[in-house]
């Protein structure tokens, strides 16, 4: 099937190129972007793409997972309230599954391959890009369940400088200054936030007893505070006409306390975490139709997970972590005649050290990646008819010297071809089919510290996605609809034994089909109505007995968001109705997800350069547990102001 994929995606590029050849037109000519070479045209894509702007999210008090929640085709699963750990899943994958990028570096590190989204915050944000069916060759890396790019703010030749303060519920606060300025050929951005919470909600605790309500007690969430700072600097350099710079740094700390399922009140668990990243890019146009970018970057993570006194896990833990890498990526994008052609190149070092202090044991392990994408983007002389054909290959050695010394060597390919057909300016078809694996992590190849052991046996898992969508837009009103499809074979899951100890095994198959929905008009002057909707079918197609036709674990088979905007002078009114049903926590669909229903509400007025919102969200003081015995908050309020000056 894989081969088959790789041949169709070239075979439907030149054919119907060699066909339009024959016919002549007005020419069209493809040109690369007048940007950067890893420049990502997201209005013409094959798949459902998403962009977010911050003019949507950056007066709000909230994190990338609140931003993400109400999204079609993505579901957001958060342990409590504000920073707590929160993850992603597109259409039905696992959070591993999904790639997340800031500024196109790969977030996902290769231990644990999975990004908390609760420890990003947004001022220094300037839009959030969801690619549901395909990642673009551009970020380098594809991956079954598609992928999320942050696009961090640049600085900018007009000045600006903006103050922002919130506070709202359950002592929770925010600060942050962003400063925009330039100086001789350089653009300067310097953002500065901080975030905190006490997350001590109420919540009806029924002491995992569901069943008998006699026990049930009002309690407040303990030790579920957190705390985080983060300064972000970037600088952008004019060198020619045909070379800029671009380089920025990131710092973040935070810390925050770790609840347990039963909400012990002497729980003091910490999980502490320290981030720097630095990036540097050249963008160099060589010619009106040949452009570059040369990339270096690299980060480290430090963590430090204190449960000394035994209340979370299942016996007293104090680990330290620490994850580096550092990796070189060159983009290259070429336009000829009525091709665009991109080339993404990218070697990653990875490391991963951490040490038990109280078991006295560590574990280092280390991952060398080495990836090539190409792909081509063909336009007919119409401008009616664009094909593109994808294929990536890549290269991973895996090597762990502590605790004992293995080594692993493994390649993968993936392959996409798209489609995208416009009937007329307003209507546009798409269609899309694509070859996609996820490698092991090294935690599962080799284990982790204590409580997983490994298994350098397990092979990547890969999976079939396909897609078929409408675009319509015409003035003011927009839909967006696309049905979709994935058959996943060798899925990894994790297998405990009576001690509790787990092994990850290729020991998982499932196929996921369903329909999203993204859609907005403009009723009248005032008033704009929207719905972001998702219906999926999930289906556990393993040979093990007690799974088999059993739904997805943590997968909702339906989700809808209805919003209604009003505007009137300076003032903005949003309500806002959210539902998510079916489904189940565990892979036997013993334990079932319950309804989530929320209604938010909130009140913004702009006056010139000051801005301030009030926002009320779960109004009806909804019981919401993404996660099995972790409630999250209830009712709560935010006020937001912020000062926008020159």
């Amino acid at each position: 099937m894989g081969l088959r994929l790789v041949l169709l995606s070239l075979l439907l590029v030149s054919t119907f190129a060699v066909a339009e050849e024959t016919v002549e037109h007005e020419t069209v000519v493809v040109t690369a972007s007048k940007l950067d070479a890893d420049h990502i045209n997201t209005e013409h894509t094959s798949s459902h793409t998403t962009v977010i702007r911050s003019s949507e999210f950056g007066h709000e008090f909230s994190n990338v997972a609140d931003v993400l929640s109400d999204q079609s085709g993505v579901q957001i699963r958060q342990v409590g309230g504000i920073g707590s750990y929160s993850t992603v899943s597109i259409r039905g994958s696992s959070a591993a599954q999904v790639n997340v990028f800031l500024d196109g570096m790969l977030l996902n590190d290769a231990h644990g391959g999975i990004v908390d989204l609760g420890n990003i915050q947004l001022s220094s944000i300037e839009r959030i890009e969801i690619y549901r069916g395909n990642t673009p060759a551009q970020l380098g890396v594809s991956s079954i369940g598609g992928a999320i790019n942050l696009v961090s703010k640049k600085g900018a030749a007009k000045p600006y400088h903006t103050v922002r303060a919130g506070y709202g519920s359950f002592k929770s606060h925010l600060g942050a200054l962003t400063s925009a300025f330039h100086s001789g050929d350089t653009n300067y951005l310097v953002n500065a936030e901080y975030v905190s919470s006490d997350n001590d909600y109420e919540f009806l605790n029924d002491r995992q007893t569901p069943n008998n309500p006699f026990d049930d007690e009002v309690q407040r969430r303990q030790n579920a505070q957190y705390e985080q700072g983060a300064i972000h600097l970037s600088a952008v350099t004019d060198i020619s006409k045909s070379l800029d710079a671009n380089n920025v740094v990131r710092y973040s700390k935070s810390s925050k306390g770790v609840p347990t399922a039963r909400n012990a009140k002497d729980n003091s668990a910490t999980y502490d975490v320290e981030t720097l990243s630095i990036q540097s890019k050249l963008n160099h146009e060589l010619s009106t139709r040949l452009k570059a970018s040369y990339q270096i970057y690299g980060s480290l993570l430090k963590g430090e997970y204190d449960d000394t006194e035994n209340k979370v896990g299942l016996s007293a833990n104090l680990e330290k972590s620490e994850s580096s890498n550092i990796g070189v990526k060159t983009d290259w994008a070429l336009s000829s005649g009525n091709h665009l052609f991109n080339i993404a190149a990218l070697l990653r070092f990875e490391k991963y050290e951490n040490e038990d202090l109280i078991q006295n044991t560590s574990t280092d392990a280390s991952r060398m990646q080495t990836s090539l994408i190409a792909q081509d983007e063909w336009l007919n002389y119409a401008g009616t008819l664009q094909l593109t054909g994808k294929i990536g290959l890549r290269y991973l050695q895996d090597d762990q010297d502590i605790p004992k010394s293995v080594s692993n060597t493994e390649s993968y390919y993936a392959a996409y071809s798209g489609l995208r057909y416009t009937f007329f300016p307003s209507l546009a078809l798409t269609a899309s089919l694509s070859h996609e694996v996820r490698p092991p992590k090294l935690s599962e190849l080799f284990g982790d510290t204590g409580s997983l052991l490994g298994n350098d046996e397990l092979v990547e898992e890969y999976a079939t996605n396909a897609e078929l969508g409408l675009q319509f837009l015409q003035g003011n009103s927009n839909l967006n609809s696309s049905l979709f499809y994935r058959s996943l074979k060798d899925a990894i899951v994790v297998i405990f034994d009576s001690r509790g100890i787990g092994r990850a095994e290729n020991a998982a198959s499932a196929q996921i089909y369903g329909l999203e929905v993204d859609g907005s008009i403009l009723l009248t002057e005032f008033w704009k109505a929207g719905l972001r909707a998702t219906l999926q079918s999930s289906e556990d197609t393993s040979d093990i007995p007690a799974f088999k036709g059993n739904s997805l674990a943590g997968v909702y088979e339906s989700a809808a968001t209805i919003s209604n905007e009003f505007s009137v002078f300076d003032y903005k009114l949003n309500l806002e109705y959210q539902r998510q049903d079916g489904g189940y926590y565990d892979r036997s669909a013993s334990a079932e997800m319950p309804t989530n229903e929320q209604i938010n509400v909130s009140i913004e007025r702009r006056l010139g350069q000051h801005n301030a919102r009030l926002s009320l969200e779960n109004i009806t003081d909804e019981r919401i547990e993404d996660f099995n015995r972790y409630p999250g908050p209830g009712r709560r309020a935010f006020l937001t102001y912020s000062y926008t000056f020159n």
